[in-house]
């Protein structure tokens, strides 16, 4: 189905509404037997044209979630996810940390940090960490996308959902296993950082510890995942019928009656 229907517009002043329409038929022979090709009189209700855009819109929604949910290789995209989870490398963490961590602390404690306790550091270093976990989430779902689409299956290849989904349905099952919690493995109460504490230390070894609780955890994060995507599925199955019963509602009646 083509998504954008080709409306023209006809404007006369001598004529009747449709010996005006008949006339710009009968020189649009070309294009007039198409599905989608539509002659449309100023006179005319433009509730027609609103209903054919809806009715066009809402079929490119519908068709686009089928395409997504008539996939069905579960136990592939299961592998998968776990592939991508247990291979992404521990730099390649620290560097989604360390930005966002040196920035928050720098802007808090300045350069040095003296002064302050570690209850403070650890406190500002939490929303660094889920930072660092929401841009990896976003890095793996970018990499499950490239798997799923490289595979034999051309029908299956520019259909799968938006790598945006997978990396916030990956999100959602890391949160669930407690990943951005690693502050907790660090001691982070009670005294004053002193001159020799090093942010970049630090840093790294929080960067680290977050790949080390996903490695720990990847089999389980590879399960709640397809919990989620399962889910996510049913949803958008009930979101395409629930359009598909509104959609016939938008199918104009008079556009097309001069073709």
């Amino acid at each position: 189905m083509d998504y954008n229907p080709f409306v023209i517009l006809v404007f006369s002043d001598c004529i009747c509404v449709i010996d005006a329409k008949l006339a710009v038929s009968r020189k649009c022979t070309d294009v007039n037997n198409q599905d989608n090709f539509f002659i449309h009189h100023e006179y005319d209700d433009y509730v027609d044209i609103s209903k054919q855009s809806a009715f066009c819109k809402a079929s490119f929604i519908c068709d686009e979630i089928k395409s997504m949910t008539n996939w069905n290789r579960n136990r592939f995209l299961h592998d998968s996810i776990l592939d991508v989870v247990s291979m992404i490398p521990r730099s390649t963490i620290v560097r989604f940390f360390i930005e966002p961590a040196k920035k928050h602390v720098t802007v808090k404690f300045g350069q040095k940090g003296h002064g302050h306790s570690k209850t403070e550091l650890g406190d500002l270093l939490q929303m660094p960490i889920e930072e660092a976990i929401e841009t990896t989430c976003k890095f793996l779902g970018l990499k499950l996308v490239v798997i799923l689409t490289s595979i034999s299956d051309q029908q299956f290849a520019n259909k799968t959902i938006p790598f945006e989904i997978y990396g916030k349905m990956l999100l959602e099952a890391m949160k669930a296993h407690d990943i951005s919690k690693c502050n907790a493995s660090f001691d982070f109460k009670g005294n004053v950082l002193d001159e020799g504490f090093e942010f970049g230390k630090t840093i790294e070894m929080i960067g680290s510890r977050i790949h080390q609780l996903i490695k720990e955890k990847q089999h389980d994060i590879a399960l709640t995942f397809m919990n989620i995507y399962c889910k996510t599925m049913e949803d958008l199955k009930n979101v395409s019928l629930t359009i598909e019963n509104f959609k016939e509602r938008f199918q104009p009646t008079n556009l097309s009656e001069c073709k």
